[in-house]
């Protein structure tokens, strides 16, 4: 595996004890509900969050111990925590002069996410969608080993949705950027992922595809989450759909 994780923490609310893996360019999401330790779980592998008790192995190498400034991951969180004194481009060159890159490689990741026009602009004069975008175009700008996102899309609504879920699955694997994505929106992870962990409690219930949980849920509450949902054929194309939309 390209990524191995042992997570272990004790919190006063929360006990974490997970292991997580993906393929060299796999898109692994960590799904689960509020409270099930996703977020957690993505700061650790970060090393944004100190954890004796947990592993992080990244292409044969423990980097348990080193700084999250120096794991060489990218990240796009829900605050998106762009720098508000800087311009779209700005901040898109940040960690490319970090890395010790050409500026060239920022302004192929504007054009990657679809908003080079928008390289002069001021971050406070942006919408949600765009805002991601530059979130997005500065986490992938430096060519990561890893690339941690945490419920990206979650202030976006709409066709602005739809379309930045799309641009960032071409990316992914055009890139072949190995990347963990935390979502508790079922679609979402059926669209973008090569792998789920459903999570609870700071636990993995089970791990493969989404397919394969719905067909061959290990237990009740794994067949309790996925209940809402169906899968559907169309056009040959296996789909999935909340029962209450379809007719």
């Amino acid at each position: 595996m390209y990524l191995d994780c042992r997570i272990k923490k004790s919190f006063p609310e929360l006990e974490l004890n997970a292991s997580i893996s993906a393929k060299k360019g796999e898109l692994v999401c960590l799904l689960g509900k509020v409270g099930a330790g996703k977020t957690t779980i993505l700061q650790i592998i970060s090393g944004l969050l100190e954890s004796e008790g947990s592993q992080v192995w990244v292409d044969g190498k423990n980097v348990s111990q080193v700084p999250a400034e120096k794991r060489n991951f990218g990240f796009a969180f829900q605050e998106k925590l762009l720098f508000p004194h800087m311009n779209v481009l700005e901040n898109a060159e940040f960690g490319v002069r970090m890395h010790g890159m050409k500026k060239e490689k920022a302004i192929e990741a504007l054009e990657a996410v679809g908003i080079e026009r928008l390289a002069n602009r001021e971050i406070g004069t942006l919408s949600g969608g765009e805002a991601q975008r530059a979130a997005i175009a500065r986490a992938i700008a430096y060519q990561p080993r890893l690339l941690l996102l945490d419920e990206p899309f979650k202030e976006i609504d709409g066709v602005a949705k739809e379309k930045i879920k799309i641009e960032l699955k071409r990316l992914q694997k055009d890139l072949k950027i190995t990347t963990i994505l935390v979502t508790h929106d079922v679609e979402e992870a059926f669209y973008l992922s090569d792998k789920v962990y459903l999570l609870s409690n700071g636990k993995v219930l089970q791990e493969g595809t989404i397919k394969e949980l719905m067909r061959k849920p290990a237990n009740e509450a794994v067949k309790g989450y996925f209940s809402p949902y169906m899968l559907i054929k169309h056009a040959g194309k296996d789909l999935i759909a909340r029962k209450t939309s379809i007719r």
